[in-house]
């Protein structure tokens, strides 16, 4: 299906997702925590980009991961 739950996506990528009032809390290596909401295109500082969207319950799921370019 090409989703990924959160703790899947923290193991392969080494970054800290958490559900957090409707967005995600992301943070890579600890590094630029913020907020991210369901579709927004989020750059790590590790040049990956990434857009989530959130399941039934509430449960982050990974949507796509990309060049910066692609967002």
């Amino acid at each position: 299906t090409g989703e990924t739950k959160y703790d899947e996506f923290i193991e392969k990528n080494e970054a800290f997702l958490y559900v957090f009032r409707g967005g995600i809390e992301v943070s890579n290596n600890g590094i630029d925590p913020r907020v991210v909401k369901a579709g927004e295109c989020l750059i790590l500082s590790g040049g990956k980009s990434f857009q989530f969207r959130f399941s039934e319950d509430n449960i982050a799921l990974l949507l796509k991961s990309t060049t910066p370019h692609d967002c």
